[in-house]
């Protein structure tokens, strides 16, 4: 069995948007039937320091998931 990681991001304080791509991603890694093993969430813009992304990085580099899944969003993709 596959462990995932997740990492969803926004540039705003959105939560709502982060809460449909972690969802997105934990049915997406269900229906694989992988595990999910770190979840990692952030708020910033484009241009600063992204630390939990850098946890998920540094989990990869130590073998701890085999996978990662990054949700995004795009802006009228739901029209």
């Amino acid at each position: 069995m596959l462990r995932a990681g997740l990492y969803a991001r926004v540039s705003t304080n959105d939560q709502q948007t982060l809460a449909m791509q972690s969802r997105a991603m934990r049915e997406y890694a269900a229906r694989r039937g992988w595990t999910i093993a770190l979840q990692v969430r952030e708020v910033n813009s484009g241009a600063a320091r992204r630390e939990a992304r850098e946890k998920l990085i540094e989990a990869a580099r130590r073998r701890e998931i085999d996978v990662v899944l990054v949700g995004g969003w795009i802006a009228g993709a739901d029209r």
